[in-house]
């Protein structure tokens, strides 16, 4: 018998694999930063760079959606389902929990302001959500690095193969140095 009912285990495998899909787009995202190919104007690498870090936001919003209640199945659904567990786990291994909550709450900003929704209040520039929100790339990437933490934890519990982090990206640094001398 699991750890968890199969309602539960779902909610977990897509949780972690968003969270997963995060991690795995932020490095290469960076390494097409490093690539130092961008220019003004639209290419392929530009639409994949964009592309990318739309993909980590919105898994991101979705994983950390509903920290005051609700009824999504994210995170926070994980966590009021296995409270003590979670609970524990955070102390033990000193997570910053504020941490999560202030991220998420920056997140819901950005959700509602343009990435879900385009709000009337930053339709002349969008850009300002992103200051309104005022995340931070090391806030964000730890507090993603905290949710792997917790949530392989509590895949290890309910006995579930964790995905692999085993990708750094540097295929997309080396795609985008081919493709901007095309």
């Amino acid at each position: 018998m699991s750890y968890f009912n199969e309602d539960e285990l779902k909610v977990l495998k897509r949780n972690i694999a968003a969270v997963q899909r995060v991690i795995l787009n932020v490095r290469a995202y960076d390494k097409i930063l490093e690539a130092d190919t961008r220019h003004k104007g639209i290419d392929f690498i530009q639409l994949a760079y964009r592309a990318l870090f739309n993909d980590f936001t919105s898994n991101a919003i979705k994983v950390l959606e509903g920290h005051n209640g609700g009824k999504a199945r994210s995170f926070w659904w994980v966590y009021r389902k296995n409270k003590n567990d979670i609970d524990s786990f955070v102390k033990e291994n000193e997570i910053d929990w504020v941490l999560l909550k202030r991220v998420s709450e920056k997140l819901h900003i950005i959700r509602n302001g343009t990435h879900f929704h385009f709000s009337y209040q930053y339709e002349n520039d969008y850009k300002n959500v992103w200051k309104t929100a005022d995340l931070k790339g090391d806030e964000f990437l730890n507090a993603m690095d905290s949710l792997w933490a917790i949530l392989t934890y509590l895949c290890k519990k309910g006995d579930m193969v964790i995905p692999t982090l085993e990708y750094y990206g540097e295929d997309a640094k080396e795609c985008a140095k081919f493709i901007s001398k095309l």
